[in-house]
C-alpha cells in the first residue's frame, strides 16, 4: 500500500499537478521527547542531562576567564557564541570582583587538565580547566556541554547496544562509566556517535558496534543535532514563545523564530513533516526516490545543501554503494563540505563521506529500515560536493 502511494505521488508530478513538498509516510515519525528525570540525590561526577544542582538559570550563566587561559579567550567566547546560537541559554562574562554576591558561577582557568570540577552545594563557583593539551575549539564546546549538563555521550545507560567499552573489568575511571537511567534524561534522542560530547574511538579505548563510525566517532567540529536538542529541550527554551506548536520526527521548538521547528538534517517545512528543501521547487535539488530491485543511481553536485530520501517497499531495506567521489570535495573531516548519509537512523548524525578513502571500510552499507537519507552539504564554496552513489531495495 506504501509502495503503492509514493508511485502515486511520481505519476502526479508527471502530468503536471504541482507537488510543493515530500511528505513523509506518517509511520516513520518520531513524536516523543520523553520527560526529563533526574537524580533524587546529587552525585559528585561528570555527568546526557543529569543532576539538579548543575544547572544554572538559562538566562544567566555567569562565568569569569582567570588570566592562566587569557590567550585562549576568543576561542572560549567563540564557544560560548555557539552555544547560545542553538539555545536560549545566555552566558554573561564577570570580573572576578563582581562574583562575591553569586550564589553560583564558572571560573574558566587553567588547573592543567580539560575537565568540569562539580563542587559541594555550599561552595559558590564550578572550576572550568583548559590545560594545554586542552586549546581546541571542539573540546570548548565539549566541556560547555558539560556546564549545561550533558554528560558523555558513551556514558548513557543504552550505550552498550552501540559501542564495546575495551576496558579492563575493574577499570575505575568515571568517564568511562556507564550511568543509571534514572538519572539521566535523553528526551528520546537517540545514541550519537558524532555528538560533541562523544569520546573518539581510540580513547578509551571503544569499538563501534555500527562499524562505519568507527574512524568518525568522537571529536566533530560542530554540536550535534542532539546536543542542541537535548539542552533546548531541558531548559524548556519553546516556554519563551506565546504559542507552542507541535514539531515531528523529532524536531523542536525553535525559541528564536517560534512559528518554526529546528529540524534534524533531511527534515524541513515549519514542523519537520517534510523533505529538507521540498517546500520550493525553485531551489529544490535533492529528490525523492524510490528503489527497487536493480541498482539506480544519485548523481550530486552539490553546491549549498540538497537532501535525498530514498524509499523502499515496507518490510525491505536499502543497499548503498559508493560509486565515486570528487577527490577535489575533500576536507579534513569533512569539515567544510560532504555527504551525511543516515542509513541507521533518521535522528542520529549520519556517517559523512568526502572522498572515496572517506567512505567507510566496511563489507557492505544495508540500512534498518525502508528509508535512507542523504544529506549534502557545504560550508565552503570552493568545496563543492560531486558524487554518484548506486541504491537499490533488499
Amino acid at each position: 500500500m506504501f509502495y503503492c502511494t509514493v508511485l502515486l505521488l511520481f505519476v502526479c508530478v508527471a502530468v503536471g499537478v504541482v507537488q510543493t513538498a515530500d511528505i513523509l509516510p506518517a509511520r516513520f515519525e518520531r513524536l516523543s521527547v520523553g520527560d526529563k528525570v533526574l537524580a533524587d540525590e546529587v552525585t559528585r561526577q561528570k555527568r546526557q542531562i543529569a543532576i539538579p544542582n548543575a544547572v544554572y538559570n538559562k538566562s544567566y550563566i555567569p562565568y569569569v576567564i582567570d588570566m592562566s587561559v587569557q590567550k585562549i579567550e576568543p576561542l572560549i567566547k567563540q564557544g560560548i557564541a555557539v552555544w547560545e546560537k542553538h539555545t536560549c541559554v545566555k552566558f554573561h562574562q564577570l570580573q572576578a570582583n563582581e562574583t562575591k554576591d553569586l550564589s553560583r558561577y564558572i571560573l574558566i582557568k587553567d588547573k592543567g587538565i580539560c575537565g568540569l570540577y562539580l563542587k559541594m552545594q555550599n561552595e559558590n563557583n564550578q572550576d572550568l580547566s583548559f590545560g594545554n593539551r586542552c586549546h581546541s575549539f571542539t573540546t570548548i564546546l565539549h566541556e560547555l556541554g558539560h556546564v549545561l549538563a550533558l554528560i558523555h555521550t558513551h556514558s548513557r545507560s543504552d550505550r552498550d547496544k552501540y559501542i564495546e567499552m575495551l576496558r579492563p573489568k575493574n577499570d575505575t575511571d568515571v568517564n568511562f562509566r556507564a550511568m543509571p537511567e534514572k538519572v539521566l534524561a535523553s528526551f528520546g534522542m537517540p545514541y550519537d556517535y558524532m555528538s560533541v560530547m562523544q569520546y573518539e574511538g581510540t580513547y578509551g579505548p571503544q569499538r563501534a558496534l555500527m562499524p562505519a563510525y568507527q574512524y568518525l566517532m568522537g571529536r566533530p567540529d560542530e554540536l550535534a543535532f542532539t546536543d542542541i536538542a537535548m539542552v533546548n529541550l531541558f531548559y524548556k527554551c519553546a516556554e519563551t514563545c506565546e504559542t507552542q506548536i507541535i514539531c515531528k520526527n523529532s524536531g523542536f521548538q525553535n525559541s528564536k523564530k517560534c512559528n518554526e521547528c529546528v529540524c534534524p538534517h533531511g527534515f524541513g517545512g515549519p514542523t519537520c513533516e517534510i523533505r529538507a528543501g521540498s517546500d520550493d521547487l525553485s531551489t529544490d535539488c535533492g529528490k525523492t526516490l524510490v528503489a527497487s530491485s536493480e541498482f539506480q543511481f544519485v548523481a550530486g553536485d552539490v553546491h549549498t545543501a540538497c537532501d535525498w530520501w530514498i524509499l523502499a517497499e515496507e518490510g525491505k531495506k536499502i543497499e548503498l554503494k559508493f560509486v565515486e567521489y570528487d577527490p577535489k570535495s575533500n576536507s579534513k573531516k569533512c569539515k567544510f563540505g560532504g555527504l551525511e548519509v543516515k542509513l541507521y537512523d533518521t535522528v542520529m548524525t549520519g556517517f559523512r563521506v568526502c572522498d572515496m578513502e572517506t567512505v567507510p571500510k566496511i563489507p557492505e552499507f544495508i540500512s534498518n529500515d525502508n528509508l535512507v537519507i542523504l544529506h549534502s552539504y557545504v560550508y565552503a564554496a570552493d568545496k563543492p560536493q560531486k558524487f554518484i552513489v548506486a541504491y537499490r531495495q533488499v
